[in-house]
């Protein structure tokens, strides 16, 4: 008599081993699209249509692409961003003088409200001391660019803005310092250029948010865990799945590129020579940070602030060197680069007798 137990489990049929897998298909592809429904209503960002080529973010909208440089630009759309796409600050009916801060997330305000970045605090300082509101400040930060996008939003927007600007103020450096270090040659690689460090097969991890999402945080945990990123490389621009603390803000060992140094210092120059022609005062600030010292991107962060100081003096605009003011004191900092509010306070604190001495 045949021993009683339970009965062995019978392996299942090729036509089972399909319904799961394609149970498993349906599955992955109701999370990818869940993902990107919810960046779509969070963040009005339309990743069904999106191109992997040219990824976007929250200030990209599709209907601006006036110039290639200009990938990456803040949408009127976005709360807090007006019409000519600059960062809310408060309206000055008829200015005597407009005046533009162009620069990247520092000067954009990544992490502080509209009214504490140094654009809206500059304004107000420099309307209490004249008596009347007769100055209006523009905050052209846009996190992301880096100078080529400061010289081509000169040339197709700014100098036919009405009233054309007194002055620009460009507060640059951090994601120049980056392209600094990048292999490629071309000036307008911009995708290429912004992730110098991703690797030549980066490009496949744009075609899913979802595999972005576990990438990014496999890397985020084995950082976490292990000390190391084990490798992987996840597109340094799509927002929603990047996190560069810890081990992941570490950049490879390169030298500088001497093409990339070049073209950093003859866009500014013709930025610098184009507004001096159309009669607008430059202002070129030289960036501070607290942490550079150590990292492998200090070399082309200096290096890309000795430029500034070499391209202003050689141009006879005003530079100012913001480590005089900030002393790289981390309080000062949100990180190894974006100011603080109190970061902010202080910059436009020193910057608001000097503007108010050019612009009198």
């Amino acid at each position: 008599m045949a021993a009683k137990g339970h009965p062995r489990g019978r392996p299942l049929a090729m036509r089972e081993y399909v319904y799961l897998l394609l149970i498993l298909l349906l599955f992955l592809l109701l999370l990818e699209g869940g993902i990107r429904l919810y960046y779509w209503f969070r963040y009005d960002l339309d990743t069904f249509s999106q191109s992997s080529e040219a990824p976007q973010d929250p200030f990209a909208p599709l209907s601006y692409r006036a110039h290639p440089f200009l990938h990456y630009v803040p949408s009127p759309q976005s709360p807090g961003i007006d019409s000519n796409y600059f960062r809310v600050t408060p309206v000055v009916e008829r200015p005597q003088h407009v005046i533009v801060t162009l620069g990247e997330s520092s000067t954009y305000g990544h992490g502080v409200e509209a009214r504490m970045t140094f654009s809206s605090r500059l304004q107000t300082m420099l309307n209490a001391g004249a008596g009347f509101p007769k100055y209006q400040v523009l905050n052209g930060g846009v996190p992301g660019w880096s100078l080529p996008h400061q010289l081509a939003r000169y040339v197709l927007q700014l100098r036919h803005l009405s009233p054309r600007p007194a002055m620009i103020i460009v507060y640059s450096g951090y994601n120049d310092a980056r392209t600094l270090l990048s292999d490629n040659t071309s000036a307008t690689a911009y995708e290429y250029s912004m992730k110098p460090f991703d690797g030549d097969t980066a490009g496949w991890w744009r075609h899913s948010r979802l595999l972005g999402f576990v990438a990014s945080h496999t890397r985020q945990l084995s950082c976490e865990w292990f000390g190391t990123d084990l490798g992987i490389r996840v597109h340094l621009n799509d927002f929603a799945f990047t996190n560069d603390d810890g081990c992941l803000g570490s950049f490879p060992r390169r030298p500088l590129n001497p093409m990339r140094v070049e073209q950093f210092r003859h866009d500014l120059e013709a930025l610098v020579q184009l507004a001096k022609q159309d009669g607008v005062a430059v202002v070129l600030v030289k960036q501070d940070s607290p942490r550079f010292e150590s990292k492998s991107i200090g070399p082309a962060f200096f290096r890309a602030r000795e430029i500034v100081g070499e391209v202003g003096r050689a141009e006879g605009v005003t530079v100012v060197d913001m480590h005089d003011f900030m002393k790289s004191r981390p309080e000062n900092f949100f990180d190894e680069i974006h100011p603080t509010a109190q970061g902010h306070a202080i910059i436009a604190e020193t910057l608001a007798p000097i503007i108010a001495k050019l612009l009198p």
